[in-house]
């Protein structure tokens, strides 16, 4: 760890628990100001940060009653801004592990909660669900299996095919769905079959033959 990453997360902490109406523009400007300096991990520790003062995991709370609302609208604003980024599922992914709640694990409870708390539209949810596959941590990797599992029920079900992917994400769902990570015991083999030739089948206007999913296109 770097020198200045100690006392750097202490000032990320202070400011995000100290927000309050009169300083949350300036205190908000600031932290956005550490990120462009310091980058992914203070963006990575400003986020684990949001989750666990907004208490994600604590079902108390609904989806939002009783929080601090401030701090569940910057959680919120965040990741809009952040969620057509490439890198958001893994900065996501590694926030969620790294809070204090978790022990270095994601669950799908957690992955459900977040989600529904933070508003976040289907897209990112899957996005979020891939990156959790390339987690080091075993039991990470097998509920962020159910997880996709969960959302690509829902995204393939009749209310939500109107949910367009872009290609990278059309891809790496195809990819995660030949990946060693999803065993039959997470998504029978028949079913990543159907859930594969049904992704395809959803993106007609995407020319397999001169994409990145061209190698895939065997999985129909």
């Amino acid at each position: 760890m770097v020198s200045f990453a100690q006392p750097l997360f202490w000032q990320i902490r202070y400011l995000v628990i100290g927000l309050s109406k009169k300083n949350y523009k300036p205190s908000v400007a600031e932290l956005h100001h550490l990120i462009s300096l310091y980058g992914y991990d203070a963006q990575v520790f400003f986020l684990r940060t949001l989750i666990e003062e907004v208490q994600v995991q604590d079902p108390k709370h609904g989806s939002g009653g009783g929080r601090d609302q401030l701090k569940l609208q910057l959680l919120q604003s965040e990741l809009r801004e952040l969620e057509t980024e490439e890198l958001f599922g893994p900065l996501l992914c590694q926030a969620i592990e790294s809070t204090r709640e978790r022990g270095g694990a994601l669950s799908e409870e957690t992955l459900t909660q977040l989600c529904k708390v933070a508003k976040l539209q289907l897209r990112p949810q899957l996005a979020l669900a891939v990156a959790g596959l390339q987690s080091t941590n075993e039991y990470s990797c097998r509920e962020a299996g159910k997880f996709l599992r969960a959302k690509l029920r829902e995204l393939l079900s009749p209310g939500g095919r109107g949910h367009r992917l872009s290609e990278p994400l059309l891809h790496a769902l195809l990819a995660a769905l030949r990946g060693q990570e999803l065993d039959d015991s997470i998504i029978e083999e028949r079913d990543r079959e159907s859930f594969s030739k049904q992704l395809i089948d959803l993106h007609p206007d995407i020319d397999m033959s001169r994409s990145p999913i061209a190698g895939l296109i065997h999985l129909q």
